[in-house]
Parts: structure tokens; sequence; C-alpha cells
């Protein structure tokens, strides 16, 4: 092999490569490594094991080359080389396409396989979790209908006791509504004996104002008199004196 043959062997190979691994590395199979390593030997023509894949080739009639028709079968053979290399790359492709179409399906079976296990794993879960909530529940209601019947014994328990010291309250009180009585008309007895004492008290003072009232009367109206008495004196003697100084 020519070393330009070789290297172009080598870039078609790396571009298989790069390709490949692209592809494997967007889909994601379940098993990448040997889903990726299958795809390359595919792509070179050799199959698991390194041999080389056997293709069936069409078989061709041989025809008997004369001498004077040399040229002209050696032109056949080219073309026909040319057309069995064609044809086995027509064919190599369309097995690459059948095997990565394959690869592809089980891949999306795998990966469908995979979300079923996980769904059916949650839904587990949820159903378990969902299961545990109802037994907590159901737990709880029965400790809260247990409290509640311990409960309603206190209320009776106290409601009794409490009616006990209604009792006692009751006794309590009329003794007290009783003493307030009591106290009141001894109250009301003292009460009238002051009020009938207050009203003599009052009234001697009533008398004793009035009377001194009269005495301040009269001896204003006295007062007021001998100040009239007074005044007409001075009038007069002022008349008397201003009546002399007339005459002189």
């Amino acid at each position: 092999m020519k070393e330009e043959e070789k290297q172009r062997e080598y870039e078609d190979f790396l571009n298989i490569l790069y390709t490949e691994l692209e592809k494997t590395l967007e889909q994601r199979p379940k098993n990448p490594v040997t889903n990726f390593a299958k795809k390359i030997l595919y792509a070179v023509g050799l199959d698991e094991e390194g041999e080389e894949l056997k293709i069936k080739e069409p078989t061709t009639k041989k025809k008997k080359k004369d001498k004077d028709s040399g040229d002209e079968a050696s032109d056949d053979e080219k073309e026909k080389k040319k057309k069995k290399k064609k044809d086995r790359s027509k064919s190599k492709d369309k097995k690459k396409k059948d095997k990565k179409k394959k690869d592809d399906k089980n891949d999306d079976e795998g990966s469908d396989k995979e979300k079923k296990k996980k769904d059916k794993k949650k839904k587990d879960k949820d159903d378990k979790e969902e299961k545990n909530e109802d037994e907590k529940k159901k737990k709880k209601k029965k400790k809260d209908k247990g409290s509640d019947d311990e409960g309603d014994d206190k209320k009776k328990k106290k409601k009794k006791e409490k009616g006990s010291d209604d009792e006692g309250d009751d006794k309590k009180k009329k003794k007290k509504e009783k003493d307030k009585k009591d106290k009141k008309k001894k109250d009301d007895d003292e009460s009238g004996d002051e009020k009938k004492d207050k009203k003599k008290k009052d009234k001697k003072k009533d008398k004793e104002s009035g009377d001194e009232k009269k005495e301040k009367k009269d001896k204003k109206e006295k007062k007021d008199k001998d100040d009239h008495k007074e005044k007409d004196k001075k009038d007069k003697k002022k008349k008397k004196e201003k009546a002399s100084d007339d005459e002189e």
C-alpha cells in the first residue's frame, strides 16, 4: 500500500472514529463502550473477534479472453473491479445502517425498560409512603379518641366537684344575704332614731337662726333709723349756717 493510500485510510478511520464517538456521547446508550467498539469494528469491516466480515459478492461469469481483444478484456476487468468495490461499499453501508438501527432500537428498549423500572420503583415508594401515612393517621386518631375520653371523664369529675362547690356557695350566699338583711334592719332602726334626733336638732337650729335673723334685722333697722336722724340733723345744721351767712 502506498503512503498516500495509507494516509487516506488513516484519515478515513479517524473520521469514522470521531463520528461514532460523537453519536455515542449524544445518544448515551446502555453499554456505551461495547456499543462504540462494535460500531468501529463494523465500520472498518471486522467482526467482534477481529476477523474480516464475510460479504457475499455477486458472482460473474468468466469470459474467455482472446488475444485480439486483450485491451477490451482489461477494460472490462477494471470496470468489474470498480463495480465490485462499489457494491461492497454499498453492502457495508447498508449493514452499518442496519446494525446502527438495531443498536439504537436496543438502546431505546433499554432506556424504556430503565424508565419503566424507575417508574415502578417510584410508584412502590409512593405507595409505601402513603400506606405509612395512613397508618400514622389511624394511630393518631385512635390516640386522640383516647385523649378525648380521658378529657370527658375529667370534665365530668370537675363538673361534679363544681356542683358540690356550688351547693356550698349557695349556703354561704344565703347566710350572707340573711346577715345583710339583719344588718340593714338594724341600720334602719338606728337611722330612724338618728333621723328623729336630727330632725329635732334641725328644727331647733332653724328656730334659733330665725331669732338671730330677726334680731339682726331689728338692729339693722334701728341703725338705719339712727343714721337717717343723724343725716337730718346735719342737713338742718347746714341750712341754718347757710341762712346765717346769707343774712350777714
